[in-house]
């Protein structure tokens, strides 16, 4: 019993001490508005209010580590289970027949397209939180701002000179923050990887940033792809750390299960609606249900064509069924990894090599040719020893 505890005490030990490293190494990242990359890579198909919990934690973390731009990466993926296409530019080529007929009558009826829609409900929000933040603390960003002379210069105004901690040492307040952020909604195309890298090299490699900090955030669901994305980017060398955020969804799946039942709409919190739930309103035709869903965050217009459009969608072809995990674990996340500090010592040397050796590194039939005078001159020297 007495081992028990004293292995209980150690390891309780050991897990504050992981806690304390992990804070040190956090508070040693140089997180910067020019170099911080805060992003999540989302589905969204269709985007719904509870989605606009991955919205606030990302406008949160943008704020809190200063970032004047926070990226939502949405696939482009288009079938019966992801039925708004995301832009006319990322329309996919249909697998079937019947697809291409649904996507080209998508396109000539003038319809939606889900990064639009992303857009105006991430601008219609972020008005909600600027109105829920306290008018006194904006009043307190028109007093004046005085030099070391104490003189009074002209107050900040631009999106520059209010960013994270330097907005609130300048007279600024959360209010012109989240206003100020930069949300950007871009649909994927091709490897995942490959268009988070585009997005690195244009934001800030080529803008003469050469190492970035990386912040991912993502639902429950899609946990593992947090572990993905870090295997794929701690190597890199314009990558300089790693963190990431998971969320739950436990509102959203047991919607999802139980459904609306003898609920009505004004029931349900709305984090809980997941995309799932408003395909299975437009399936079952209740357009008023789903007018009520989103009538805060969209004109009535916008919901009507969203509606039609996924009515138009969720007759494509189903992608195959498979079992997914609705919560799957991150090792990193999980078992409280991150964040991940790339580069300490250095990279991995490479072993320098004369323009001879790569050469014959490259060219099989030097190294066939040069094995086969080896065995010549060893068959020789064997013969002339017997």
């Amino acid at each position: 019993m007495k081992i028990k505890i004293k292995l209980m005490n150690g390891l309780m030990k050991l897990k504050n001490l992981l806690e304390i490293n992990i804070n040190i190494l956090y508070m040693s990242i140089d997180y910067r508005p020019n170099n911080t990359f805060v992003f999540s890579f989302v589905r969204m198909n269709p985007p719904t209010p509870g989605h606009l919990v991955v919205i606030k934690t990302l406008i949160d973390k943008a704020i809190e580590l200063g970032s004047e731009k926070a990226y939502i990466i949405t696939s482009s993926s288009m079938d019966g289970k992801n039925p708004l296409p995301c832009s006319r530019e990322t329309l996919p080529k249909p697998k079937i027949k019947a697809d291409g007929v649904i996507i080209d009558q998508i396109v000539t009826s003038d319809l939606v397209y889900k990064s639009s829609i992303l857009e105006k409900m991430i601008a219609s929000y972020k008005r909600q939180l600027i109105d829920a933040e306290p008018v006194e603390e904006a009043s307190a960003s028109l007093e004046a701002v005085r030099d070391e002379t104490g003189h009074e210069k002209e107050a900040p105004t631009s999106k520059t000179d209010c960013v994270g901690d330097s907005c609130a040492m300048v007279g600024g307040n959360r209010r012109r923050q989240i206003e100020n952020l930069d949300v950007i909604v871009l649909c994927s195309t091709g490897s995942p990887f490959g268009f988070i890298y585009n997005i690195i090299k244009k934001d800030f490699i080529d803008r003469g940033i050469p190492k970035i900090n990386m912040f991912f955030i993502v639902g429950r669901d899609r946990a593992d792809f947090l572990d993905t994305i870090v295997d794929n980017f701690k190597t890199k060398d314009f990558v300089n750390s790693i963190d990431g955020e998971i969320l739950g969804r436990e509102g959203m799946n047991e919607l999802k299960t139980s459904g609306l039942g003898e609920r009505s709409i004004e029931d349900i919190d709305p984090s809980a609606y997941s995309a799932s739930f408003i395909r299975g309103l437009v399936k079952n035709g209740q357009r008023e249900e789903f007018n009520q869903v989103y009538s805060r965050y969209l004109p009535p217009e916008d919901i009507q064509k969203m509606f039609e459009t996924i009515q138009i969608g969720i007759q494509m072809k189903n992608p195959p069924s498979k079992e997914e995990d609705e919560n799957p674990q991150s090792r990193y996340f999980d078992g409280k990894l991150l964040p991940i500090i790339v580069n300490l010592g250095g990279g991995r040397k490479r072993r320098k090599t004369s323009k001879v050796g790569r050469a014959y590194g490259k060219n099989k039939n030097l190294r066939k040719t040069k094995k086969t005078k080896r065995n010549i001159k060893r068959t020789k020297k064997n013969k002339r020893t017997n």
